[in-house]
């Protein structure tokens, strides 16, 4: 950003104010936020700062906010305000319900098709 360091810090204060406003939840990722939630706060944000109408898609606005809700978070888990989520909740690292295993080998593993065929044609020559 172009702007003083006393400016940023007013920035980031009214930033800050506006995640607690905008009842975003800090405890869960900014990926997965409330979009109308987040286009509120967005809004609000370049209303009272309209040097952040400068930056493409608010990528500007964005980064502090992350910042803000991702020590908050770090913050409480260190004090035992809450617990960290273990990878069985996060939705990245489940299993759908219509996979399967069919394909075996190195493409069940995630390699391709075409992995793992020189040893299957190898061990089909012995």
């Amino acid at each position: 950003m172009e702007v003083d360091h006393a400016d940023y810090a007013e920035i980031q204060c009214t930033i800050r104010s506006l995640v607690i406003r905008s009842q975003l939840d800090w405890t869960d990722d900014f990926r997965r936020q409330d979009t109308d939630k987040l286009a509120t706060m967005f809004r609000a944000a370049r209303k009272a700062h309209p040097i952040l109408r400068r930056f493409v898609n608010n990528w500007a606005t964005a980064a502090i906010a992350r910042q803000y809700m991702q020590n908050k978070r770090k913050h409480a888990y260190k004090q035992g305000y809450i617990k960290k989520r273990s990878n069985a909740t996060d939705w990245t690292h489940q299993r759908r319900e219509d996979e399967d295993d069919s394909m075996g080998g190195a493409a069940g593993l995630g390699l391709g098709a075409g992995a793992g065929v020189g040893a299957r044609a190898r061990a089909a020559a012995v």
